[in-house]
């Protein structure tokens, strides 16, 4: 798992178990009750966009070992 926050947002990305990723607006819900990753509205998508991004951006500073393992899967999505 993989977490990136901000004052406005958190996402948690679990690369290893598909559909777990979770979506909080902690300015509108600071109790992190409603997981916003399946909305379609536009704000929540911005967000899981820009926080991925981040996401990856310092898993590739920090040479994180999973990234590997993350872009090999998306090259074989047979898998």
């Amino acid at each position: 798992m993989r977490v990136w926050r901000t004052p406005e947002w958190k996402l948690i990305r679990d690369f290893g178990n598909a559909g777990r990723d979770e979506l909080y607006h902690l300015t509108v819900d600071p109790q992190e009750h409603n997981n916003l990753i399946a909305s379609e509205a536009p704000e929540p998508r911005a967000a899981m966009t820009q926080l991925d991004a981040a996401i990856r951006t310092r898993m590739r500073a920090i040479n994180d070992p999973l990234l590997d393992r993350i872009d090999k899967d998306v090259a074989a999505p047979d898998r």
